[in-house]
């Protein structure tokens, strides 16, 4: 006989003889149709004010605190909202798969000899229950329960031990800060390269500190998003009586950020541990380790806070646009969304398409800003290749030189402005058009049968 057919003889043998055990030597009393899927409890998730969460030498207990829960014991620390409210939502709708009694001997057979799991329920009226956890059943999506010392032993779903097999660090809210980065409307970042204070105003974040500019809205936005997303990797010390230890008396990157309600956060980041960096939600005692992406997306400047876009100023705004580069001087007015140009006198009165000479001067951006730039690149500036001014509505000019290429890139500024944008060369060649190329072609006119 050959050793695959052996095996899966023997197999068969060992799962006949499981069964057996199981259904024939430990019969279960089966539920009758009116205990089938009846619920365990008569209360709901908001009649819970409390659950002890006893597992693997572990002992937590979870208080419902206002809108939100706390881990009083053994630590004080908030509680992951998520990860309770499964919990308690698996309890409160807990329904009894099977029901059968056994003799206290057998309870082994069950896991229930020595559970794994037990949970303490306090609710609202005082009353308490307390249900077992032991061994899953032989298809392994149930488990073997006992309720409130009851002697017969019951069959919940899994997905009850699943949301309670978790110890202090699954229930606990490892959010580095408890904030939704849509609500925040202003913060600061202090860090080696300075102190940096951005508010979000009209939907648009600006730079208010250490001087006035546009801030970087995608930018912004990842910078909250990360600090919201990423996750504590590991609690160093629950409660911390020297800073100095971890470098958070004289932190490296202090970040503090407001929301809409008024409400404040502020992270502490410290020393370096490996790839990590000791860090603290000042709103809570313990210190705990961030990763070091977090803190290098937080050692930020001024380059990557601030707004690289040539020119803060929508086409609808906009009532006039004169262009000279080296073919002529291109004149167009806005007339009720149609832009018709004005000069040269050959093409006056044509429509033109704004995507060949308007979009590529509202859509530019630079590579880098440059406060301080070098006599050559000023000296550029002074004799511009192209020059544009684009006129608004509210009548403040916007006017714009671009100098000659310098390799790949090209330097502008708007307004003589002491800021130079270096950018890249493609705006140069775009704007180098013939009034002929922006003209709009005219309809095509079907042919007469």
């Amino acid at each position: 006989m050959k050793k695959s057919t052996i095996l899966l003889l023997l197999l068969a043998v060992i799962a006949g003889g499981l069964t057996w055990y199981f259904e024939i030597k430990h019969p279960h009393k089966e539920a009758s149709s009116s205990e089938v899927l009846k619920p365990v409890f008569s209360f709901n998730a908001d009649d819970i004010t409390s659950v002890n969460v006893q597992r693997q030498g572990e002992d937590v207990l979870v208080e419902r605190q206002g809108n939100g829960w706390q881990i009083t014991q053994p630590v004080n620390s908030r509680a992951d909202r998520s990860v309770i409210e499964s919990l308690i939502a698996s309890l409160s709708s807990a329904m009894v798969e099977r029901k059968f009694s056994t003799q206290p001997s057998g309870l082994a057979t069950y896991g229930l000899a020595q559970p794994a799991i037990t949970l303490h329920v306090k609710l609202k009226n005082g009353s308490q229950h307390r249900i077992s956890l032991g061994a899953k059943d032989f298809n392994g999506t149930d488990v073997y329960a006992l309720v409130d010392g009851a002697p017969d032993i019951y069959l919940f779903s899994s997905s009850l031990l699943t949301n309670a097999d978790k110890g202090l660090q699954d229930l606990r809210d490892n959010a580095i800060l408890d904030y939704r980065s849509p609500d925040i409307t202003s913060f600061e970042i202090r860090n080696a390269q300075g102190d940096f204070v951005l508010s979000k105003q009209d939907d648009e974040w600006h730079l208010e500190r250490p001087q006035s500019f546009y801030g970087d809205d995608s930018q912004v936005l990842a910078l909250l998003s990360q600090i919201e997303t990423n996750r504590i990797g590991a609690v160093t010390s629950e409660k911390v009586d020297d800073l100095g230890k971890y470098g958070l008396n004289n932190p490296s990157i202090t970040f503090t950020a407001k929301d809409k309600t008024g409400k404040s956060y502020q992270l502490l980041i410290g020393k370096k541990s490996g790839g990590d960096y000791y860090a603290q939600d000042t709103s809570r005692q313990m210190v705990f380790l961030i990763h070091g992406d977090l803190y290098n997306k937080l050692d930020v400047g001024m380059q990557e806070l601030r707004d690289k876009k040539l020119l803060h100023v929508a086409e609808s705004e906009l009532t006039k646009v004169e262009i000279r580069n080296a073919n002529q001087t291109l004149v167009c007015l806005n007339k009720g969304g149609n832009w018709i140009i004005e000069q040269p006198a050959a093409q006056a009165r044509k429509e033109a398409m704004t995507w060949k000479f308007l979009l590529p001067l509202l859509n530019a951006r630079a590579t880098e800003i440059l406060d301080r730039p070098s006599a050559a690149i000023a000296a550029s500036l002074s004799k511009p290749e192209i020059e544009a001014t684009l006129t608004p509505k509210s009548g403040q000019a916007l006017h714009v030189v671009i100098s000659q290429p310098d390799g790949d890139y090209v330097y502008a500024h708007v307004n003589a402005g002491t800021s130079i944008f270096k950018m890249g060369k493609q705006i140069y060649d775009e704007l180098n058009f013939s009034a002929a190329d922006v003209v709009m072609a005219a309809p095509s006119i079907p042919a007469a049968h």
